[in-house]
């Protein structure tokens, strides 16, 4: 009987334990889904305009990173080529290399080609060349085979330009635009110091007069106003 009881005892206890455990079950909350980071704002891209817009000789450039120019065949002082070190040296290298800092082109990786007047002229049209300094005239702009920047002397009664694409006015006029800063800030001046001056060769630069004229010490002999625009 005993035994009977403290079993009925023992049966009501755990069912009452079972009963607090199972409203404790249903009366906690339920759990909480993990946490999710929450999404960034979207962010908007920005690019950097081109330096010449519309331009497809610059897209060209910056593609490539480096400026291709043509130059005279070994004229001493105007554009030379040592062959013992393969250096480039003169004043329209220099003038070229003013010119690709201004294009935000390292100097140092300008491919130099020395070509004849006309075959350079037929490189800038079918764009094998960005630039041609020396050998292109009036004439050649006439026909439509180039546009002619500059310009960048004026020396002996001739004018010498550099040559772009004929369809390029962007680039045409950036090129003006960075003869006539280098002229104002003494690049141009400096550039010509140091190689045509010494030489004898007198000239002026792009929009300067002949009584400012650049001469290495000597009376210059011509004006930017005066002189016949061919440049061979």
């Amino acid at each position: 009987m005993r035994k009977a009881l403290v079993t009925l005892i023992a049966g009501v206890v755990a069912g009452v334990f079972f009963l607090l455990w199972w409203e404790g079950e249903k009366n906690d909350p339920p759990p909480r889904p993990p946490a999710q980071a929450s999404a960034a704002p979207p962010t908007t891209a920005t690019t950097t305009p081109p330096l010449v817009p519309n331009s497809p000789t610059y897209s060209r450039i910056s593609q490539r990173g480096k400026l291709v120019v043509g130059v005279r065949a070994n004229k001493q002082g105007w554009a030379f080529r040592d062959p013992n070190t393969q250096e480039h040296s003169g004043f329209e290298v220099e003038i070229a290399r003013v010119l690709a800092a201004g294009l935000r082109v390292d100097p140092a990786k300008i491919e130099f080609k020395p070509l004849p007047g006309p075959l350079g002229v037929g490189a800038v049209a079918s764009h094998d060349l960005d630039l041609l300094l020396g050998g292109a005239g009036e004439s050649d702009a006439q026909q439509g085979r180039v546009a002619l920047a500059g310009p960048y002397l004026v020396s002996g009664g001739q004018s010498h330009f550099v040559a772009v694409s004929a369809k390029d006015k962007p680039f045409q006029t950036k090129i003006d635009e960075l003869l006539r800063a280098a002229v104002r800030d003494g690049r141009w001046q400096r550039a010509f110091d140091a190689t045509l001056a010494p030489l004898g060769v007198t000239g002026t630069p792009p929009e300067v007069s002949s009584t400012t004229a650049t001469t290495g010490g000597t009376t210059p002999e011509t004006s930017a106003g005066s002189p016949t625009p061919t440049s061979r």
